[in-house]
């Protein structure tokens, strides 16, 4: 037998005092997978309680609510589909996170959530104003981690990318 849950009223925050909330996302995309349609709703329904919501995020972009700011982190975006075989110039590659991510993907690996975390971590360092917590939402990096370590943060876990895996490869019908 299902449990229903009423509603929360709209601007009603269990804690008196709103909570500053990052949530971060390495990839965002809004038409694939379901990392952009979880951050559009889990933003949007920490907003209408009342919080304070930022979203950190790589390429591509989320299609949030424009009330919803949104802190882009730059990166190689060597996934892009406009550009699937982008070359990295050798500027780029000078910056050790930069390097790390094009030698991954150049050998097969994705180091998308690791790199991000890296620059994510650099990223919050900076800023003066931090947040009462962190919501990674499925990089599981060591800059995360080390982010963790100053800033309370939980992350959500959709499932192993390896299960991605599985099923790509149970579709194909002959090698």
């Amino acid at each position: 037998m299902a449990t229903m849950i009423a509603p929360v009223p709209s601007g009603y925050c269990m804690n008196s005092d709103p909570l500053k909330i990052c949530l971060l996302s390495y990839r965002s995309n809004p038409h694939s997978g379901g990392q952009g349609v979880y951050l559009k709703n889990l933003s949007r329904a920490l907003k209408d309680l009342g919080h304070d919501v930022t979203v950190v995020t790589g390429p591509p972009d989320p299609q949030l609510d424009r009330d919803i700011p949104v802190v882009r982190v730059p990166c190689l975006d060597l996934y892009n589909p406009e550009d699937p075989f982008r070359v990295p110039t050798l500027s780029e590659l000078s910056r050790p996170v930069n390097l790390i991510e094009w030698l991954g993907v150049s050998t097969t690996g994705f180091p998308e959530p690791f790199t991000f975390g890296l620059r994510v971590y650099r990223l919050l360092a900076g800023r003066r104003n931090g947040y009462d917590i962190v919501h990674d939402n499925q990089s599981l990096s060591y800059g995360v981690w080390a982010i963790a370590r100053k800033t309370p943060t939980v992350a959500t876990i959709h499932h192993p990318i390896t299960v991605d895996r599985d099923l790509a490869v149970r579709s194909v019908s002959t090698l």
